[in-house]
């Protein structure tokens, strides 16, 4: 399907007489409202005959309008009050079909001189210029990795039009460019402007990286077991003036932490020096279990086989819920790496060990662990933007990764399950705050663990 038709007479550049362009207008204006529907079914195909009817019912429902300000044609003496201005004449114009902006010509009315003077709003015609349902194809169709110089070809395929009377145009890689930058920018404002008011038990922070450009996420845990994307930031969990400014921000949107949050992060130290700062000395951090597995991991020099064996020790040592006993545990796998030579893994092991048992600590119902003990819950977040974003081949700034964060982490947020039952969140819920007002009274945090 070629974009442009030299035969349109709308846009056409060759030196048309002004009464032949008119007259070519009027003729396919006959035509739209005239059409042997039959015909065009069996000459042009369904989705010609769709296009054709929808802008034959279009051109009515302009010309009803024109005359609901300018009176009928012939007939407006019959209510000179009502009248707003008069008719002008037809124009050029352009609206939004199936991906595709379509030419036409639309009925122009203008206002009096005494009035001000001026065209008269045609509001049918306003309503099929809104490009809203555009860009919401725009945005699906990258989302699910239809490339923006391949949105054409694709949408041509999905709607073919075969009709030589229709102009269709907006089809480049340019076009849909803008299309898609324009609808992520208002999505990620309304996105980044969402008020916290609710109830949050837990919260989740991590990073994504592309190219040489981070962003923040977190992701939180309500009261009935929804899980919502709370904010994005561009910046690392490395740097603290990042990450304060970032909890600041969540902050000043509503998320508050008297009645007590579990912070679920991957150890960077700027998160972990910036939670304290914004929230309180008393906040309660729960570092990722995976991620200080890893990291204990890297630093062995053992065969495959014995770093599954201390694998099975480290997690049957994370799964003891009496957090005493968790913590000697831990210790005796420490000395056991120490005595074995590997005091690097050993030092990894001990270094925020406190923080890897909140949970043990805080009572954190069993069937709650596997969730509250780890950030897979963003990772999955992230896993749904390395899909959308596998096209990108160069990450021009910031602005642009916080973009596709935003798109891919609203998709994610569609298909987000809920976490726990009614019954496991509200023992959370009951300690969480006990800690929340133990604290307050006596500045020392509860370490007995709930029933």
């Amino acid at each position: 399907m070629s974009e442009r038709n030299d035969s349109n007479p709308f846009t056409q550049n060759l030196p048309l007489p002004r009464p032949e362009r008119r007259r070519r207008a009027r003729e396919i204006r006959k035509k739209l409202q005239t059409m042997d529907e039959r015909q065009v079914l069996v000459k042009e195909g369904l989705s010609s005959l769709a296009y054709q009817t929808g802008l034959a019912s279009l051109t009515r429902l302009m010309e009803q309008d024109v005359d609901r300000v300018c009176g009928v044609k012939g007939k407006w003496e019959q209510n000179p009050v009502g009248r707003l201005g008069s008719r002008n004449g037809w124009g050029p114009g352009t609206v939004w079909v199936g991906g595709f902006s379509v030419q036409i010509q639309r009925p122009r009315a203008i206002r009096p001189k005494s009035s001000g003077g001026g065209e008269l709003p045609i509001e049918s015609y306003q309503r099929a210029q809104n490009p809203e349902f555009l860009s919401n194809a725009a945005l699906t169709a990258t989302m699910l990795g239809v490339s923006l110089r391949k949105h054409g070809k694709v949408v041509g395929a999905v709607n073919p039009v075969n009709s030589a009377e229709l102009y269709v145009s907006g089809l480049s890689k340019s076009t849909i460019g803008r299309r898609f930058i324009a609808a992520a920018e208002e999505l990620l404002s309304t996105f980044l402007q969402r008020r916290l008011d609710e109830r949050y038990l837990v919260v989740w922070v991590d990073a994504v990286a592309e190219g040489d450009y981070s962003v923040l996420a977190a992701v939180g845990l309500t009261a009935g077991g929804t899980k919502k994307v709370l904010g994005l930031r561009q910046g690392s969990t490395e740097t603290a003036e990042y990450c304060r400014e970032f909890l600041e921000e969540l902050r000043h949107r509503g998320l508050s932490a008297q009645k007590g949050i579990l912070w679920v992060v991957d150890g960077a130290a700027g998160m972990l020096k910036a939670l304290p700062e914004v929230f309180g000395k008393s906040v309660l951090v729960q570092r990722c279990r995976i991620h200080k597995g890893r990291n204990v991991a890297d630093k062995l020099t053992l065969t495959e086989p014995e770093k599954k064996v201390f694998a099975a020790e480290l997690h049957e040592a994370w799964a003891i819920q009496n957090p005493t006993l968790a913590k000697a545990k831990l210790e005796l796998l420490a000395r056991g790496l120490e005595a074995s030579g590997q005091p690097a893994a050993a030092n990894s092991l001990r270094e925020g060990s406190q923080d890897m048992l909140t949970c043990c600590r805080l009572g954190v119902p069993p069937e709650l662990m596997a969730s509250l003990t780890n950030t897979n819950i963003i990772e999955s977040t992230f896993s749904v933007h390395e899909a959308a974003a596998r096209r990108v081949k160069r990450w021009r700034n910031g602005k642009q990764v916080l973009r596709w964060v935003a798109l891919s982490s609203c998709e994610a947020e569609r298909a987000f399950e809920r976490v726990g039952t009614p019954e496991s969140l509200g023992r959370l819920a009951r300690a969480l705050e006990r800690y929340a007002e133990t604290k307050l009274a006596s500045g020392k945090p509860p370490l007995a663990r709930t029933g």
